[in-house]
């Protein structure tokens, strides 16, 4: 397999996580549920609370592609589902050094 087909099916597996975040985003809207208040999307603030990472280090491992994709860019900046950012913590925290040189978003 080439590095490009292998590349693509990684996007594609990014992109169906997307989607289907979104979905659960839609999800609660159809039930009126509150989807910020209640802390279901985070920002890079909450991410910083929640990880102990700071602010400026978050920035960094989302440039270089180590966070997960946020699921919508906001005017207030990138918002996540709260759960993905919980399980890309625990996946960080247990990884190998090696996680955070390579990426895993």
């Amino acid at each position: 397999m080439s590095a490009t087909a292998t590349r693509l099916r990684h996007m594609r597996r990014e992109l169906d996580e997307i989607a289907d975040s979104i979905g659960h985003v839609a999800d609660a809207y159809d039930r009126n549920e509150p989807v910020i208040g209640n802390g279901m999307l985070v920002s890079l603030v909450e991410i910083s609370e929640i990880t102990k990472i700071r602010h400026s280090t978050l920035r960094s491992l989302r440039h270089r592609g180590q966070l997960p994709l946020p699921i919508a860019e906001l005017a207030i900046g990138p918002v996540w589902l709260r759960k993905d950012i919980v399980n890309w913590n625990t996946r960080r925290r247990n990884a190998p050094p090696e996680f955070l040189k390579k990426g895993a978003s």
